[in-house]
């Protein structure tokens, strides 16, 4: 643990105090609404970089200016915490395969192969025809869902019979080891192709006033056109939706509020009450719909004001602009606790970028965390991952990170190490951590999906 999570543990009222860390002054040591002081690692003011876009061809480095300000309350109401997951191990999924993987506190890590394609005659995974490919996938009301998604072989043969991903939502069966089909796509199906976007569950704002919520699942920012060819595009890539339930007679995708910026390939997650979108392939600037055709990265956050105030398209609220990443990203993973949002690696394009090259080449190693970017907290560098990844997975589970698989390869050694075939873990949270790092084992896990799934789940798969 750092000085500065130190410091956070024993200081609870820190998300609501911006006078941090230290002694209390005599005669309020035990004063319950004194909140001391932590200006050292937090400061009232930070500098807030303002962007230009990247080209298309080009991605260029984020130019800043620097203006103080004042850290600020976001705005709207704060929504309730969610859920914490049960588990102690993790399913692993990319498009045909399956694995369960463990890695306790000083002992080694444990793999179990489900199924290592879709002709595995030993497989003891039932993917039931959904190929899990550029999908989200979302832990919620108990259960494990995976939603739309991409082919890997768009055309179809006689080797990929599938139900039409792009359009469907399957769930972690119950009664089996394998996928239960919710919607199929074709008589029950998304508004939309899905794919490449995000999602997440968060606390919904009901009426216009008050503090009554609803647990809901959050999808946005798809991108434009999936694999289907018989689809005109449609341009959605600004677009949310949610729903209060994922069962097949009750799911009901509703609009929410409109994007500022695409965040193709970007992260969300319910952070300190607010649903958060980092990153991703976008522009800053977005008039309308179709001004915004372009593949520039963006170091763009936003975060939902449940303000109550309906929009013409008849959703409520506003996304609203937080404290800007200090990277051009995509393809990254995030997680939320009680204290720090936390970013890992992901695919940052800079001054030396060359479109011959393979895009591993411009992974990083960088780790953020924030306090809140939604109060404009600056960033703060959290060191970084062994080795650059990006469309990996991120979980935390027992106190623990595990950042699993991705497209991902360290050229700065020879012979290249494949490293997205590996699982990095973390001992805790903090930047000083021990850190290790499993063989080769995740052959082709190029775009994971994973849950952490309990013990009478993944005995099924015995």
């Amino acid at each position: 643990m750092d000085d500065e999570e130190a410091c956070l543990k024993d200081c609870p009222c820190h998300e609501n105090c911006r006078n941090g860390c230290g002694p209390a002054p005599p005669g309020l040591e035990n004063d319950p609404n004194y909140c001391p002081v932590w200006d050292i690692y937090c400061p009232a003011t930070t500098p807030v970089p303002t962007t230009t876009s990247t080209t298309t061809a080009s991605p260029a480095p984020i130019t800043t200016t620097t203006a103080e300000i004042t850290t600020k309350p976001a705005d709207g109401p704060t929504a309730p915490p969610l859920d914490e997951i049960e588990g102690d191990t993790i399913l692993i999924l990319s498009d045909d395969k399956a694995m369960l993987h463990n890695w306790p506190l000083g002992a080694q890590p444990y793999f179990k192969e489900l199924q290592h394609n879709y002709n595995d005659i030993y497989s003891k995974f039932d993917f039931n025809g959904y190929w899990v490919k550029d999908a989200c996938s979302v832990q919620f009301g108990g259960e494990s869902y995976l939603i739309g998604g991409a082919y890997n072989c768009a055309n179809g043969d006689s080797h990929c019979s599938h139900i039409n991903v792009q359009k469907s939502v399957v769930k972690l069966s119950k009664t089996g080891c394998g996928l239960e089909i919710v919607w199929d796509g074709y008589n029950q199906k998304l508004p939309f192709d899905w794919k490449e976007h995000s999602c997440t569950p968060f606390n919904k704002r009901i009426g216009n006033t008050g503090d009554n919520f609803e647990t809901r699942v959050m999808v946005c920012a798809p991108t434009d056109t999936a694999d289907d060819t018989n689809n005109d595009k449609e341009f959605i890539d600004r677009r949310c939706w949610s729903t209060k339930y994922l069962t097949a007679n009750d799911m009901n995708w509703e609009r929410e509020p409109m994007l500022n910026t695409r965040h193709i390939k970007g992260t969300m997650a319910q952070h300190n009450g607010r649903v958060q979108i980092l990153g991703g392939t976008g522009m800053d600037d977005c008039l309308n719909d179709k001004d915004c055709d372009s593949v520039s990265d963006t170091n763009t956050i936003e975060y939902l004001n449940q303000n109550g105030i309906i929009n013409e398209d008849g959703s409520v609220g506003s996304w609203s602009y937080g404290q800007p990443y200090p990277l051009l990203v995509e393809e990254h993973s995030m997680i939320s606790t009680k204290d720090f949002l936390y970013v890992f690696g992901g695919l940052s394009y800079d001054e030396n970028y060359d479109q011959w090259l393979d895009s591993t080449h411009f992974n990083t190693k960088a780790c953020y965390k924030n306090v809140d970017p939604a109060q404009f907290y600056q960033w703060t560098k959290h060191g970084e991952l062994m080795r650059g990844r990006s469309t990996h997975n991120t979980v935390y589970m027992d106190g623990q990170l595990y950042h699993i698989a991705g497209y991902a390869k360290d050229w700065t050694v020879n012979p290249p190490i494949v490293n997205g075939r590996r699982v990095e873990k973390w001992e805790t949270p903090a930047d000083s951590s021990p850190k290790h790092e499993s063989q080769d084992i995740l052959y082709n896990y190029n775009s994971p999906q994973s849950f952490i799934v309990p013990d009478d789940w993944y005995r099924m798969c015995a």
